[in-house]
């Protein structure tokens, strides 16, 4: 399905195509995380036809809201600005391993096993 964006429209307009593709997929894919996923691929692979910015567009504005704090991609982007942040702290030496993992809320052997790796 996703790769019908690099066919031949036969004279269809781009936008009218992905249109189909994205109302396609809503029906197709089970669940939200799936679509996210599908829609991903799809921004990928339209960047082959210069299409991007308009496969972009029309996700944007599906009439599904999609919570993308739940994607893998997001969830390892916020686990990288925890450890830096968690780098950043230890490296002041002005809170204890103890208070950083208090005050953001993870285990303590968490923070010590990032300790371990900067020192």
């Amino acid at each position: 399905m996703i790769l019908a964006v690099l066919g031949d429209f036969k004279g269809e307009e781009a936008k009218i195509v992905i249109n189909k593709i994205l109302v396609r997929l809503q029906k197709l894919v089970p669940t939200s995380l799936s679509l996210a996923k599908y829609t991903t691929q799809l921004e990928v692979v339209s960047n082959l036809r210069n299409l991007h910015q308009e496969t972009s567009n029309q996700i944007n504005n599906m009439p599904v809201p999609f919570d993308f704090t739940i994607t893998t991609a997001y969830k390892k982007g916020e686990a990288k600005t925890l450890v830096k942040n968690i780098e950043q702290l230890l490296r002041n030496k002005k809170l204890s391993a103890q208070e950083i993992a208090d005050i953001l809320e993870v285990s303590l052997d968490f923070v010590v096993d990032i300790q371990k790796k900067i020192v």
